[in-house]
């Protein structure tokens, strides 16, 4: 959270610390184009997936009752590779954007018998 402000100061533009604070005044300048377009739904954006991705971890360890669950050590992992390596095997000739869907149901077939 502390580095919010600084990330949305970094940029390829050299600009000293007047220009920092004045283009958030202006809002028809093209660095606050910049700020509004691009670099703060990009944080945000980020913000969100953290989060998600915090939500998902405490709620597999909150249901298999494990503190040190992560994908790797209940078979998530595994399962991804298998069903990417298998994929592979029996389709050679298959477009490359299909084995990340392969690699999900895959990690999701482990996945399934979690809470049995």
């Amino acid at each position: 959270m502390r580095s919010i402000p600084f990330r949305c100061q970094q940029g390829t533009g050299h600009r000293n610390r007047h220009d920092r604070c004045t283009f958030l005044l202006i809002l028809d300048s093209p660095q606050s184009l910049i700020l509004i377009q691009f670099r703060i739904p990009r944080i945000l954006l980020s913000m969100m997936v953290g989060a998600g991705l915090a939500v998902s971890g405490a709620l597999l360890q909150g249901m298999i009752r494990n503190r040190l669950a992560s994908p790797d050590v209940i078979g998530l992992t595994k399962g991804a590779g298998l069903a990417a390596v298998i994929f592979i095997l029996l389709f050679p000739k298959s477009p490359p954007g299909v084995l990340p869907f392969a690699a999900f149901a895959g990690a999701h077939s482990p996945g399934c018998c979690l809470p049995l």
